[in-house]
């Protein structure tokens, strides 16, 4: 197991320097020929670190994070068309207290909907943070607000190409497909049905 481990090393080592990067010292670095992907500097070796699905790496901040993404920037959430014919990530009652579960609702562009994608991959919203519950990714999870914590999985999300939201191996879901006021979201396995699929809207 040890030798395999070594080899990896080595391979992902030899492909860095094979990009030419030097390390000027230990640490970390931003690639330039990929944003997606940064080098990671141990003894003058040069191990090229791939981000999350969706992240970009932010040299200034040493971390991957939201592409294009403001720290100030909210956004509405909006599912099943556009703000006026979908329907908006929501939480439910309006007060940002623990354990408050996240919903759809029409779209009204109030607090309880303004969302902002932080540097560390979180969501968040009213002081407080999307959450998965107790770290437990399993179908039919509810998805709450609890106390922001840096670098844990279970607040960690990631939007990819087709505009699902993933988190913890499984993606945001409306269970059943059903596209109405206060129906709770979900985690689920991630699929191609419209159920998974979100879109930004600026405020």
């Amino acid at each position: 197991m040890k030798g395999i481990l070594i080899a990896v090393l080595l391979c992902v080592s030899l492909k860095s320097m094979a990009l030419g990067f030097v390390c000027p010292a230990d640490g970390l670095f931003l690639n330039s020929e990929d944003k997606h992907s940064y080098f990671q500097c141990a003894s003058g070796t040069a191990f090229l670190m791939p981000c999350p699905s969706g992240l970009v790496w932010d040299q200034s901040s040493h971390v991957c994070e939201w592409p294009s993404v403001q720290a100030s920037q909210r956004f509405l959430i909006v599912i099943g068309g556009n703000t006026t014919t979908g329907k908006c990530l929501d939480i439910a009652g309006g007060d940002a207290v623990l354990h408050a579960q996240i919903q759809l609702f029409r779209c009204h562009g109030k607090q309880n909907q303004q969302f902002e994608l932080n540097h560390d991959g979180s969501i968040r919203i009213m002081g407080k943070c999307l959450d998965i519950p107790d770290s437990r990714a399993i179908d039919h999870q509810s998805i709450q607000l609890f106390h922001c914590r840096s670098a844990q999985e279970n607040q960690i999300f990631t939007i990819d190409g087709e505009n699902r939201i993933h988190v913890m191996g499984k993606c945001l879901d409306v269970p059943n497909g059903q596209i109405v006021n206060n129906n709770p979201l979900q985690l689920f396995r991630c699929h191609d049905q419209a159920s998974q699929r979100f879109t930004l809207v600026p405020l």
